[in-house]
């Protein structure tokens, strides 16, 4: 895994409860973010390892929680997408 992809592991595990993403939002900020990190060239395994931390310190669960079958469909959306320039996309 890149390193600037463990920075941003590390700090958004460091900043876990910073914020945490409402119902009817998380899948939107997961994709989001998924996609940024596709844009800097993430494999799928990164993207899902990311996105894995960022369901569970940054969404919040209530009733529904993302299952993992919504997770993967979410990244294989993000993987439909080619990776920009990894400098470029990463400063944005």
């Amino acid at each position: 895994m890149p390193d600037w992809m463990l920075a941003e592991i590390e700090s958004r595990k460091s900043s876990s409860r910073a914020f945490v993403m409402p119902l009817g939002k998380r899948n939107g900020y997961l994709f989001k973010l998924g996609c940024k990190c596709r844009g800097a060239g993430a494999s799928y395994e990164e993207l899902s390892s990311l996105l894995t931390v960022a369901r569970s310190t940054h969404c919040e669960a209530g009733a529904d929680p993302i299952s993992d079958a919504e997770l993967r469909s979410i990244i294989a959306q993000c993987m439909k997408y080619a990776p920009d320039n990894e400098e470029e996309a990463y400063i944005n």
